[in-house]
């Protein structure tokens, strides 16, 4: 079983206030109430087509602490995502191995099965389900510049852009497409549910090696990749199951003619016995590329995203989003 494709559409870069987790916070929150795309031409409406439904959690009415919400109306009806953090205090949320919780980072969580939302830094954010706990993202007093958010019907990737241009990534939803729906390894609709984030820190220079978003890293506070393990409430920590060489250049994913080369994902266990996990999903190797830079038809239209590390500087390997 292949699971249907993903489109992601580009929502308008908004600018946060301040370097703050309020500041990001609040830039999230409204990219995801805008009304159209950044084509200024394709037409947004939250809970169909790609566009989330997101929701501001502000505490005592004023301060911005969380933003959460559901996918779009479709496969997925069982699914909620949590992006969260504060500036001062000491709130005790749960924490997902092996991360230590931290003001000024942006933290990120996911829910299956749940009901009615609860409270961000509750034992159980949601009144029913399974948490998945958080993983440390973005390091707001440094990605604060720019937020990028590029949404799917089943996930979305938020982009947060530092001073110089370097970029801090974080994916959340349906992101495996584990190709059975065997009860072993797939959830009952058929996929699995998971995030990947850099952690603190930026993008690696190299996407595809052990260092990238997508290879989970067992030390706390860095880049972590995992999924629900299917049908419980317990993560699986995932890997690539190739890495590619930070070789700084093109060419391997270039043919002799020119033309642009994308090549599929998969990933597995990371932990002994490193089973299949599945394809990762409508997210491509390539090769050299800033973050913003698109690969077009003939005819001029965009049919990629590239995202990298970078917004600016060369020699950043690179994966493409399908539009």
């Amino acid at each position: 079983m292949t699971l249907p494709a993903l489109q992601y559409r580009k929502i308008t870069p908004q600018t946060p206030a301040a370097f703050t987790c309020e500041g990001v916070l609040d830039a999230i929150y409204a990219a995801f109430q805008t009304t159209l795309y950044a084509d200024g031409i394709t037409t947004r409406t939250p809970g169909s087509g790609s566009a989330w439904s997101m929701t501001r959690y502000r505490s005592g009415g004023t301060l911005t602490e969380a933003v959460y919400g559901a996918p779009p109306s479709g496969s997925i009806t069982d699914l909620d995502v949590i992006i969260a953090g504060v500036d001062a205090g000491a709130p005790t949320p749960t924490i997902a191995s092996p991360d230590t919780f931290g003001i000024s980072y942006l933290f990120l969580g996911l829910n299956k099965d749940g009901t009615s939302f609860n409270a961000w830094d509750n034992s159980a954010p949601f009144t029913a389900g399974n948490f998945s706990g958080y993983w440390k993202g973005t390091q707001a007093s440094v990605y604060g510049t720019t937020v990028h958010i590029y949404e799917s019907q089943e996930d979305f990737y938020i982009f947060c852009e530092s001073a110089t241009g370097l970029i801090s990534c974080m994916r959340v939803g349906a992101i495996v497409d584990p190709q059975t729906t065997d009860p072993a390894d797939s959830e009952v609709n058929g996929r699995l549910y998971g995030m990947a984030l850099q952690g603190p820190g930026g993008l690696s220079t190299n996407l595809w090696d052990q260092n990238g978003v997508f290879f989970h890293n067992v030390s706390a506070n860095a880049h972590h990749c995992g999924v629900f393990n299917p049908r419980i409430g317990t993560l699986a920590t995932l890997r690539t199951h190739t890495e590619l060489s930070p070789i700084g250049n093109s060419t391997q994913f270039i043919t002799r003619g020119g033309s642009p080369v994308l090549f599929p994902v998969s990933m597995r266990e990371l932990v002994s016995p490193f089973r299949f996990a599945g394809r990762l999903r409508d997210c491509y190797q390539f090769g050299e590329a800033k973050f913003g830079q698109v690969i077009q038809d003939s005819g001029a239209n965009t049919k990629f995203y590239m995202a990298s590390g970078s917004i600016s500087a060369a020699g950043y390997i690179a994966m493409a989003l399908p539009l």
